[in-house]
């Protein structure tokens, strides 16, 4: 046979086989899917596969069909099937990662992308498919190591700075975060997300009006993103500029109306207003959305006071027994859970879910009381009665400040609420400054910490931080003749406060030991409060505080003013006229009336001191006493 006829014979057979092949179940099936043809197509596959169950094109194909019409557990086994026949295939494995995040199985999604990373070592877009799924899971060390792999690939792609940047926030790793964030700027300075996920960075060290502007730069390149709306609305909102963060809100909702965090961060600026009944029908409408938002179950629970076993909590609990909840979900629905139940007076079942909240929170960090023990100690030691003598008349002279201290849950909202209602008063809050000060101008990073740092200070230092205290709560408000502090923590701080500030008045929230722990336990605070979650822990740190509030009383004498949140609550005018005279004011009916005071409030009791004073919460804890006998008995001591 000449070469000629060999060839000729071959263009035959090639044509006859496209002929066949066109012809084929399978040929015909791909065009009708890729035709739109869908159902007709997984039908010709249905009809093959009973003919050849092993054909890995017909399985992939098929299982592309049914993950597309809504049926993943169908396209899982399809898919599956499809990786037996062929394992060192890295597309079915990307499928079935796809398949598996869409079932909600993100340790299978992980396993499959891997599965995928050493078919195609190096494969960028599985690195950072792994790096996402790895951050959703809280594995942030992981995360970390997909994205650095990535950029070794490609380390032009911006978003993966960016990303990574994310992550090292979340681990604590801030100004390694800044640089990611900056490289990524570096690389595309004119998209907007990346100007926004600086400004969370930049949130998070507490630079709020940067963080703000980077928000902002973000809506100048591109008003149409919601995402971006929402996250300048939360950096306006922790700056206390309630009223812009609301409008934010409103712009990423206008883009978006089922933007379920926007509307849960709605409600929580509405809350903090004050507009309570609005605030609640953002949660709802958060919840309508996304039924297991737990955090929205918990805030709008905590706004309404349930007479009944009613739908609210019937939706949280069956939030709660979905098998797929995470761990953190069930924590912010047991604290709801757990307070629903308490309204309705079903105590036992209403601690149980106390409790399971309190364990599952506590069970995320690593905490030591003894530890938190030395430094208390610590205190002492250093702010003793021999420094404040020698350092006796530091600081800056100016009286604007009211720091109103104390353990959380001890009154310390309602006391400012009341205060706030006076004409000469402005109520600022809980305010960081003072804290600011102890873990990072006074915490140099040259191994002298706060508060041996202390000693190393004059008079002329403590007269500059106490001035600079002073110009920062004028940012609040620059005319009214007194600002409030309200930050309870800054119980640690009343030697510092004494140095700086000589002339300021200092407030001391007092409340029933165990009703204050019981109040505690309830809670879910935002804060830093690790000691709070687990009842031995938080009665030896109430033991603690007593201890330093004693210290304090012994070497300040008469610096320190005690208020007594049950005496408000039996003899409310007797005890506000103590309060003003106290503070050198004069008697002003509004602070009688204080639930009528329009402010914003951003403590967990912003919906409490919205009502007149009640005395429900009085003596508490002996609904729960056999419940709390490990913290009664450590606050016996």
């Amino acid at each position: 046979m000449n070469n000629r006829h060999q060839r000729r014979l071959e263009r035959r057979q090639r044509k006859k086989a496209r002929a066949a092949e066109a012809d084929s179940p399978l040929h015909a099936a791909s065009s009708l899917f890729q035709s739109g043809q869908v159902e007709q197509a997984g039908n010709i596959l249905v009809k093959f596969l009973n003919d050849q169950p092993d054909n890995f094109d017909a399985l992939n194909l098929l299982g592309i069909i049914r993950a597309t019409t809504g049926n993943p557990d169908a396209a899982f086994s399809l898919f599956e099937k499809a990786a037996t026949v062929r394992p060192g295939d890295p597309g079915v494995h990307v499928n079935l990662a796809r398949v598996c995040e869409d079932l909600g199985r993100p340790g299978d999604a992980i396993g499959h992308y891997r599965r995928w990373l050493e078919i195609e070592p190096g494969n960028e877009a599985c690195l950072i498919k792994l790096g996402n799924l790895y951050k959703d899971k809280n594995d942030l060390t992981a995360a970390i190591g997909c994205f650095e792999r990535a950029l070794e690939v490609n380390p032009g792609n911006a978003l993966v700075h960016s990303n990574l940047g994310n992550v090292l926030e979340e681990q604590g790793l801030i100004e390694e975060a800044m640089t990611s964030h900056h490289r990524a700027l570096d690389i595309d300075p004119g998209n907007p997300l990346l100007h926004s996920n600086l400004g969370i960075t930049l949130k998070t060290l507490g630079k709020l009006d940067e963080a703000i502007e980077a928000h902002e730069r973000a809506v100048e390149i591109d008003s149409g993103i919601a995402s971006i709306h929402n996250n300048l609305g939360y950096a306006l909102e922790v700056h206390g500029r309630l009223n812009d963060a609301e409008k934010s809100y409103l712009k990423a909702l206008a883009i978006d109306p089922e933007y379920a965090e926007a509307l849960y961060n709605l409600g929580n600026a509405l809350t903090s207003l004050g507009r309570l009944k609005e605030a609640e029908d953002s949660y709802r409408k958060t919840l309508a959305v996304q039924p297991e938002y737990a955090e929205a179950h918990r805030n709008l629970v905590n706004l309404i006071k349930h007479s009944e076993y009613d739908e609210d909590i019937k939706a949280m609990e069956e939030a709660y027994s979905v098998p797929s909840i995470s761990d953190e979900q069930k924590m912010h629905l047991s604290f709801g859970l757990g307070k629903a139940f308490e309204d309705i007076h079903l105590y036992d079942k209403a601690f149980r879910f106390f409790k399971k909240g309190n364990s599952l929170k506590r069970r995320g960090y690593n905490y030591s009381i003894n530890d938190q023990g030395k430094v208390f100690e610590n205190l002492k030691e250093v702010f003793d009665s021999e420094l404040f003598a020698q350092h006796l008349g530091s600081g800056c002279e100016d009286e604007t400040p009211i720091f109103i201290l104390g353990m959380p849950r001890s009154g310390t909202t309602l006391v400012e609420q009341i205060l706030a209602s006076h004409p000469q008063v402005y109520g600022a809050g809980e305010l960081e400054t003072v804290n600011q000060y102890a873990t990072s101008y006074l915490t140099k990073g040259n191994g002298i910490e706060f508060p041996e740092s202390i000693r190393q200070l004059n008079g002329v230092d403590f007269q500059h931080l106490g001035a600079e205290y002073v110009k920062n709560c004028r940012n609040h408000s620059p005319d009214i003749r007194f600002i409030t502090d309200k930050m309870p923590g800054n119980f640690k701080y009343i030697g510092l406060i004494k140095l700086l500030l000589p002339n300021a008045k200092v407030i001391h929230c007092r409340r029933d030991p165990a009703d204050t722990c019981l109040s505690i336990f309830k809670n879910y605070f935002t804060g830093t409060h690790e000691y709070s979650y687990d009842l031995v822990e938080l009665g030896h740190y109430f033991n603690l505080y007593r201890g330093l509030m004693d210290h304090w009383h012994r070497v300040l004498p008469g610096f320190v003013h005690d208020v007594q949140y049950e005496d408000i609550v039996a003899d409310q005018e007797e005890q506000t006229r103590a309060l003003l005279k106290y503070c050198d004011l004069e008697w002003d009916d509004a602070c009688l009336k204080f639930y009528k005071t329009d402010r914003a409030i951003k403590t967990a009791s912003a919906e409490q001191v919205r009502r007149p004073i009640y005395k429900d919460s009085v003596q508490l804890w002996k609904r729960y006493e056999t419940e709390l006998s490990p913290l009664l008995e450590i606050l016996k001591n």
